[in-house]
């Protein structure tokens, strides 16, 4: 997210004001979403209860577990492209294999290491949330460690710090007024984040106290950002002296290096694979997870969290997402600006919760059937009301993000 703001035009530091505006901003909304869940330890779909009462919960819980299987399925695929770069910097010759697909859309060589990589998938996320903590921790101690080293690489190779600094927001078409990049900018950041801030208590509800996960969330996510960030824009500005353009896809940028280079394979190997660990990890906790807590709700006698997230792992290949990406413009923008409908579902629970509620909650009737959570029917309309005028507004920008005609 931050090495695209680069492509938009912006040079370092005004690709670090819009990225670290917008992170402050999600930090916000993730940590006081995140207080429901450690202080009455209860996860998203119940939580929704309370604003939108028993039955009405299921809206957001529905709206959100659909977008789940999508993300995960083009994770999914985007894990395969880590794997498959892995892959080539061991056996160049991998590329010569029998296409074995008349879709034009998918190439055997493709199609492997997806498999593998979704294969690799599903013992995680049988293992459950707390069981995955052990590759978190791998994923965190690791990542910055080969963000730096992509970092060095490119000060080595694209002439030196501050030359890569200054090629920043050049040779980019199309390019935005920064005032204008900036608000869109912001706005795509915190969408990139919007699904957290509204699941945050499926995590949070495993914390030992409120105050472990406020500090925790509000220290490291702008901390962490600051880190990632300033690598990400580094590392975007100097693919243009490296190869001509912005390229904000690390797995692209890797994959481009000269495999003449015995040094560049081995990184692209130990690279390739460190994103191929995040990505499955995200993944399976950010996704497959989410959408386990968001099924298991909907049908909890049939349903347990790790059924349902098996059940997304299931739907995410069978959703073909390479048939999804290969129109990827259209696909990825719908993806983006689905936020139009979590944001007003985050506004919703966070107000009702800190603003009406103040705060007070009475848990056992959240699981009360006729309770005082049951409102009318199961519905509350006053919160279901609220989604709707909070949608509105922002409906027809949606559809023009989507490439449908609008006349308003």
């Amino acid at each position: 997210m931050a090495g695209s703001l680069v492509s938009l035009g912006m040079n370092w530091w005004q690709a670090m004001l819009t990225f670290m505006t917008g992170m402050l901003v999600i930090t916000v909304a993730i940590t006081l979403g995140g207080v429901t869940g450690a202080r009455y330890h209860i996860s998203f779909p119940v939580v929704g209860r309370l604003s939108f009462g028993m039955k009405g919960a299921y809206i957001p819980v529905c709206m959100r577990f659909v977008l789940a299987w999508i993300w995960y399925g083009v994770n999914l695929w985007l894990g395969g492209e880590c794997l498959y770069v892995v892959v080539l910097a061991v056996w160049p010759g991998y590329n010569d294999i029998p296409k074995g697909f008349s879709d034009p859309d998918i190439h055997m060589r493709q199609f492997i290491p997806c498999i593998v990589f979704w294969l690799a998938s599903i013992p995680v996320i049988a293992l459950g949330a707390e069981k995955i903590r052990p590759l978190f921790m791998v994923k965190a101690f690791f990542l910055p460690i080969a963000g730096i080293v992509l970092f060095v690489w490119s000060v080595v190779n694209a002439g030196g710090f501050s030359s890569v600094l200054a090629m920043a927001g050049t040779n980019v078409q199309n390019k935005q007024p920064f005032f204008w990049a900036f608000f869109s900018g912001v706005t795509s950041v915190m969408g990139n984040m919007a699904t957290f801030a509204i699941n945050c208590p499926d995590y949070t509800r495993y914390s030992k106290t409120v105050r472990a996960q406020t500090l925790g969330q509000a220290l490291t996510i702008p901390l962490g950002m600051l880190f990632t960030g300033f690598l990400a824009v580094f590392i975007s500005s100097a693919s243009i002296s490296l190869y001509g353009e912005a390229i904000w896809d690390p797995i692209v940028f890797i994959s481009k290096m000269d495999p003449s280079s015995a040094l560049n394979r081995v990184l692209q190997f130990i690279l390739g694979l460190g994103f191929c660990l995040a990505l499955l990890v995200v993944n399976c906790a950010g996704n497959a997870l989410f959408a386990g807590n968001d099924i298991s709700s909907l049908a909890p006698r049939y349903m347990t969290i790790q059924r349902g997230s098996i059940l997304c792992a299931v739907v995410g290949i069978c959703i073909c997402p390479w048939k999804l990406l290969s129109g990827a413009n259209g696909f990825l923008n719908f993806l983006s600006s689905y936020t139009t409908f979590l944001g007003p579902i985050g506004g919703v629970v966070l107000a009702d919760y800190w603003i009406v509620r103040k705060r007070y909650v009475e848990v056992s009737e959240l699981y009360n059937p006729g309770g005082i959570y049951w409102y009318d029917n199961g519905f509350h309309r006053p919160a279901i009301i609220a989604l709707v005028i909070g949608i509105i507004p922002n409906f027809p920008g949606f559809l023009n993000k989507i490439g449908v005609s609008c006349m308003l």
